[in-house]
């Protein structure tokens, strides 16, 4: 990517990362009370396939599991307007892979948000799933921030 490319990338990324933290709160609290037992299982399996890839979290691998939970988490909120922002949500995702935005190792506590929210949308527990998904969405937005501010 040119220099001139770079600045506007990063802008797109955080427009992104900007409608991604309105959208997967409120779908995490949905999910809570609408996920069906395979979306739940779903969800757990792609925080296992996150943690048993972590020492990678630069590699398309843990992006796959990265991506499953997000495209889970909006299917099982129920609404079809959150699950059609999907492709968004993994724009960002790749997006930061691809311009090398991620960690090579990922953060334990990111890969423990989402198990917490995974373990929340099983309880039941709408208020918790929506509180460590918003903390995981402002983190991934303050990165890209960084990341702007450092290019």
């Amino acid at each position: 990517m040119s220099s001139r490319e770079r600045p506007q990338r990063f802008e797109q990324l955080s427009e992104l990362s900007e409608l991604r933290s309105g959208v997967e709160p409120l779908a995490a609290r949905l999910a809570a009370e609408r996920a069906t037992p395979e979306q739940c299982g779903a969800l757990t399996a792609a925080v296992i396939g996150m943690a048993s890839t972590s020492r990678a979290a630069d590699t398309r691998t843990y992006l796959a599991h990265d991506s499953d939970f997000h495209r889970t988490l909006l299917t099982a909120s129920g609404n079809p307007l959150l699950r059609a922002m999907s492709q968004i949500v993994a724009e960002v995702l790749e997006g930061r892979t691809r311009h090398s935005l991620m960690p090579h190792v990922a953060e334990g506590e990111a890969v423990h948000l989402h198990g917490v929210v995974a373990s929340s949308i099983r309880a039941g527990d709408a208020e918790a799933a929506e509180t460590a998904m918003r903390t995981i969405v402002t983190e991934s937005a303050m990165a890209v921030k960084q990341m702007q501010d450092e290019s």
